[in-house]
């Protein structure tokens, strides 16, 4: 006898269902929750807030639930209607669930941007220095280099907290060092050195050197390099390690063009020499 899979409609379900349901997941009362999907409860329902089930459970950091949730084929990429955070994965990675993140990562969730909702999950978690949700991140190959709605990419998110962890994995990463904040495409000209500088973040300015980041870049509304900022701000133990830097850079450069014009000497000299 052959057998024919049949795909039921989930069932009416009240608004005093739907916010059973939210609140519960929020809860973490898998067993209740449990039961409510039995009873073909549309896992996405939403209530009063605009909020679904598996958003409530991933913004609580309640990864058994949402586990469950995701079992019952809850939308990862829905989006909340009210909440600026737009979906569960950016609001478990705004809150630092490393467990959750992962869950909706495997899950295939979105790692860019939904349209028109929302900030860059790796954006909101290298705000919030979240080192683990982080690496989950860039594992799931999300864009290192995308400029948020501020116009921030993850790097200079991260450099503008000063979180140490986070900007040595993007470093590690090959993030672009250079990048400026940029939004609507107008550029504020700010590195993550320029940033990192202002702040007097001085293990971030010495990641950041190390990856090779350029001390003379003219930067910000003020039109200075990352050096001049740590002086006008005061941050003397910075500003010393700027200025060592950019010698150093300076010293490579004069270098090079030493070299560059020997060079050139030689061929005008041996150019001239078959002239005669």
């Amino acid at each position: 006898m052959d057998l024919q899979l049949v795909l039921l409609p989930f069932g009416y379900a009240s608004s005093t269902q739907a916010t059973e349901l939210v609140n519960m997941a929020s809860s973490g009362r898998d067993s209740e929750v449990e039961e409510l999907l039995h009873e073909r409860l549309d896992p996405d329902i939403t209530y009063s807030r605009g909020e679904t089930a598996l958003f409530a459970a991933s913004r609580k950091g309640r990864a058994s639930t949402v586990k469950l949730l995701l079992e019952a084929k809850a939308s990862t990429d829905k989006v909340s209607e009210r909440n600026r955070l737009g979906t569960a994965l950016n609001v478990a990675c705004f809150a630092g669930h490393a467990g959750v993140t992962q869950l909706l990562l495997e899950a295939r969730a979105e790692v860019e941007k939904v349209p028109g909702h929302g900030e860059l999950p790796l954006n909101l978690a290298c705000f919030k220095g979240s080192a683990e949700v982080v690496r989950h991140l860039l594992g799931a190959k999300a864009d290192k280099d995308a400029c948020g709605q501020q116009g921030f990419t993850p790097l200079l998110e991260a450099c503008s907290r000063g979180n140490v962890s986070v900007v040595r994995l993007l470093l590690e990463s090959r993030a672009n060092v250079d990048k400026v904040c940029c939004s609507d495409d107008v550029s504020y000209g700010e590195t993550p050195l320029y940033v990192a500088a202002r702040s007097g973040y001085i293990e971030v300015v010495r990641l950041l050197l190390q990856a090779g980041a350029d001390t003379e870049k003219i930067c910000g509304m003020q039109g200075v390099t990352a050096v001049d900022m740590a002086r006008r701000k005061s941050r003397m133990q910075t500003w010393f390690l700027l200025l060592e830097a950019s010698a150093r850079q300076n010293q490579l450069a004069g270098s090079c063009l030493k070299l560059m014009r020997s060079f050139l000497s030689t061929l005008l000299s041996g150019w001239r020499a078959k002239r005669l």
